[in-house]
């Protein structure tokens, strides 16, 4: 007998506001961890999934997932 779980994830964006050594916070002292995501800088949007940035994405794009993931929780 197996048993299959789903799991849905989401991947949210994160604005850098501070980077010490591999570790970035924002404005309100969330942090993540750099590890997978080169050349990131203070005010640079990445994707965060589980505390770990995994993808680096444009403002452009980091509004746009923030407005949908507001009309999905409303």
């Amino acid at each position: 007998l197996f048993c299959y779980t789903l799991a849905v994830c989401f991947a949210l964006p994160f604005q850098i506001a501070a980077i010490d050594k591999n570790i970035a916070s924002d404005r309100v002292g969330k942090k993540v961890k750099l590890d997978l995501v080169e050349n990131c800088q203070v005010g640079d949007f990445v994707l965060v999934q589980a505390d770990i940035a995994v993808e680096k994405i444009d403002k452009k794009r980091a509004k746009l997932i923030s407005n949908q993931l507001k009309k999905a929780l409303d």
